[in-house]
């Protein structure tokens, strides 16, 4: 009997390699689902004892990783140590956006400021998920000439990072838009946030386009950073709308590097 008539099926993985699956039983895929969920659920609570990005980046490695483990693809296994990586990148993003006080929010007795927490805690989950999905899209369907060409780009940017986090620039960045001990409640919009590393994600991005090799990467970097920063700039400094006074409002530059990669895509 042949592969195809036992429910074989095939084509050809973005590195250009032909492969052949077996179309999964509903069983294996609610398996696997589970597994998903399990997983992330395992790695959100270990997130709870590493803050921001550093601790939002392990759960979207471990999400990466089992799907990739799951997927019964030898493409995907292949992709795994990348498909991990770009799924951590993405999730920490999400890590930038402050959430304790929304979380505060749904307990409160009054029914409408517990749906006001229920529901900014649903637009800051979502933004982690978007652009978590989204990275780790990319990198189970660009090409592997593409994830081989953005591995520059990306040390270049990391390292960038790490050098403003060790020159002490990062810390000045946050300290610049302090809170005022008279008016605590009242914050910049850029209070808190990593405004610097997004400045420096602008420039380097925009710098990198003149590089053939890396263009198509450096074109992703400036759209997310534009978009980074043209969200901040409209939503909590033109606008002032605010879903987390007095803490930061990193969440809107989130929903703007979601638009810039659907923009890039």
């Amino acid at each position: 009997m042949s592969d195809v008539s036992q429910g074989a099926a095939g084509g050809v993985s973005s590195d250009g390699l032909a492969f052949q699956t077996r179309r999964r039983s509903t069983g294996a895929m609610l398996a696997c689902l589970l597994a998903a969920t399990l997983v992330m659920g395992a790695g959100w609570g270990i997130r709870g004892s590493f803050g921001h990005s550093r601790g939002a980046m392990m759960p979207g490695v471990m999400l990466g990783l089992v799907l990739a483990a799951c997927a019964g693809r030898p493409d995907w296994w292949r992709r795994g140590p990348i498909i991990g990586l770009l799924a951590g990148i993405g999730w920490a993003f999400g890590g930038a956006a402050s959430y304790g006080k929304l979380i505060g929010y749904t307990f409160e007795p009054q029914f409408s400021t517990s749906l006001y927490g229920y529901t900014a805690l649903l637009v800051v989950g979502a933004l982690y998920g978007g652009v978590g999905c989204g990275l780790l899209g990319l990198a189970i369907t660009q090409s592997r000439s593409f994830l081989e060409r953005a591995l520059w780009p990306i040390t270049i940017l990391y390292g960038s990072w790490m050098l403003l986090s060790w020159s002490g620039v990062t810390e000045w960045s946050l300290e610049l838009f302090a809170k005022d001990p008279e008016r605590p409640e009242e914050t910049a919009w850029l209070f808190d946030t990593l405004w610097i590393c997004a400045l420096a994600s602008l420039l380097l991005g925009g710098l990198m386009l003149a590089v053939p090799r890396w263009r198509p990467v450096a074109a992703l970097v400036v759209c997310m950073a534009a978009g980074w920063w043209l969200a901040m700039a409209m939503i909590p400094g033109a606008i002032g709308f605010r879903i987390n006074p007095s803490r930061n409002d990193s969440w809107a530059g989130v929903l703007g590097i979601q638009l810039g990669l659907i923009a890039y895509l």
